[in-house]
């Protein structure tokens, strides 16, 4: 099955060759590659894979990038009308604010960062936020010890060695020591054309004490031919640090995501993720946190809403590493159409985490007769003192609650609605944007339709 992804050693030299990268990424790029040409084509005979099959793709012509079509710009006004129709209404908002977005915005266009703007004062108290090719270029004393190294090591995965031998795009975050930012750094990833490839790779690394949160927004149309969306994401939160990272993806019909992200977080550090599925015809959706100092927490919400055909595939892994660490995992699905999810979520405590809290749990609803949910919550435990549980459900609307809503004056697909948008509200909650956050639920109102 490795003829699957149509790519070779040749675009691995195009890509080391066009770029003006230090000869560090290029080693790292060779040996990616090399990676990737040894491990195998993950097949439903792989415990992680049981769920999905990738042999129905047809991804082999997809071509990836070096360059987008589209120039770098400096004012947002001379945004092509492509990216202003994707970035819909937070494009009037950027443009009501003078097309600044503090404290950061990047922009990227298929495979390159074309928009840049950060706050000069951040900038002066050495806060980084720049696309990933400018960071290895501009900041290797940074960068060099993170990427690549020990949240995503490359060789860890068949899809991650790939996107290390080929990425061309991302963002890299860094806040200095002690430093809190109230408003979030945003980045919006935009597929501006069918057959792509697009391979981003970003780095966040926050110093001891710092607090900050990122919100990264992935979109394109819905085109005639295949796409693929293969992204790593690696996030180091030290002592004392704390950040909120959201992410949301509303990519079109026939675009493969599938995508790694990781953090390691240090002693009385939080990591707190919010994902959010929209789009995409097969969505492979991995999040790991590793607890490795004590008094670390973490706290993971998510959703997704399948529709048609789609295949949902959702992997969780809360690794406690060091005592006294805290976790809690919610995760919530609507399916519609034919549509089928898969959550596998583990509980991971090491021999050392004693006195660890910790909370796994994922629920479903289906729409259809036809639509499938399928949940595997895990528990690995190796240590005697500790609070760890995990649940799952499957289940339809209730009859009741729908004739209730519907003898009060709203139709059924407004009674269903309803109660769908209260299903989803323990997570979306976390969304401190209430301009984001309804930007969200007007996202799920459309795609449930009339």
């Amino acid at each position: 099955m490795t003829e699957l992804l149509g790519f070779g050693w040749e675009d691995v030299e195009r890509i080391s060759s066009d770029s003006e990268s230090p000869d560090w990424i290029k080693e790292k790029r060779n040996t990616a590659w090399e990676a990737y040409e040894n491990l195998p084509m993950p097949t439903q005979r792989d415990e992680m894979w049981k769920y999905t099959d990738l042999s129905t793709l047809n991804i082999k012509n997809v071509k990836t990038l070096e360059k987008s079509k589209y120039s770098a710009v400096e004012k947002f006004e001379s945004f092509p009308d492509e990216a202003i129709k994707l970035l819909s209404d937070e494009a009037i908002h950027i443009e009501e604010n003078g097309g600044m977005c503090k404290p950061g915005l990047l922009i990227q266009h298929d495979s390159q960062v074309t928009f840049t703007d950060v706050d000069e004062e951040l900038t002066e108290k050495g806060v980084i936020f720049c696309s990933m090719a400018d960071a290895v270029r501009n900041h290797p004393e940074l960068v060099q010890k993170h990427f690549m190294e020990k949240v995503v090591p490359v060789g860890e995965g068949k899809f991650s060695s790939l996107n290390a031998a080929l990425w061309n795009g991302g963002i890299f975050l860094y806040v200095p020591k002690g430093i809190e930012i109230k408003m979030p750094f945003k980045s919006y990833i935009l597929m501006t054309d069918g057959g792509e490839a697009l391979f981003h790779h970003s780095l966040i690394v926050l110093e001891a004490g710092a607090h900050v949160t990122y919100i990264e927004q992935c979109r394109s149309d819905d085109y005639s031919t295949d796409s693929l969306n293969s992204s790593v994401a690696e996030v180091v939160v030290k002592d004392g640090a704390s950040l909120n990272y959201m992410t949301f993806q509303n990519w079109g019909n026939n675009v493969v995501d599938i995508s790694t992200r990781k953090a390691v977080v240090e002693r009385d550090a939080s990591m707190n993720w919010m994902v959010g599925t929209l789009g995409g015809k097969v969505t492979r959706s991995s999040f790991e946190t590793r607890l490795i100092g004590q008094g670390a927490s973490t706290n993971t919400r998510g959703f997704f809403l399948a529709s048609d055909k789609q295949h949902h595939d959702f992997w969780g892994l809360l690794s406690h590493e060091a005592p006294n660490t805290t976790a809690d995992l919610l995760y919530k699905g609507v399916l519609k159409g034919k549509s089928r999810s898969v959550f596998r979520g583990l509980i991971k405590i090491s021999e050392e985490a004693q006195q660890t809290d910790s909370y796994l749990t994922n629920n479903n609803i289906l729409l259809s007769d036809d639509a499938r949910a399928d949940s595997v919550p895990t528990l690995e435990i190796n240590a005697n003192d500790v609070k760890a549980s995990h649940g799952a459900t499957v289940g339809n609307l209730d009859k009741d609650e729908i004739f209730y809503l519907m003898s009060r004056g709203l139709t059924k697909s407004a009674a269903e609605k309803l109660i769908i948008n209260g299903f989803f509200a323990p997570v979306l909650k976390a969304i401190d944007s209430e301009i984001l956050r309804e930007h969200i639920y007007q996202f799920i109102d459309k795609k449930l339709g009339a």
